[in-house]
């Protein structure tokens, strides 16, 4: 289970694995459950997922951060299948160092 926070009302998050593996754009992403921000301003996403599966890169990225990268994105940023993450609005991103600006 994820909680998020302080967030807008309404609006559509998704938590999802972005594995670093490919450089295309769009990016590939597993996406692990999503949920709508609820009157409080806060998301509660449950998800079932086989994290074995979840593709693992090895290599740091410049902030030297390595190994699984769990985002928080809005689900508009992602394309239908939510399996790609279509658009990049990092101040709109809960990362996996930083919080949502």
């Amino acid at each position: 289970m994820f909680n998020g926070h302080q967030l807008d009302v309404g609006e559509e998050y998704c938590l999802i694995n972005f594995a670093r593996e490919d450089t295309e754009w769009p990016a590939s992403v597993n996406t692990l459950g999503c949920g709508t921000v609820n009157e409080y301003g806060d998301v509660h996403i449950m998800g079932n997922y086989a994290y074995i599966t979840l593709g693992y890169d090895t290599t740091p990225d410049s902030g030297s951060t390595s190994g699984y990268k769990i985002w928080l994105v809005k689900e508009a940023d992602l394309n239908e299948a939510h399996d790609e993450l279509v658009l990049w609005n990092p101040a709109e991103i809960l990362f996996e160092y930083a919080l949502i600006s």
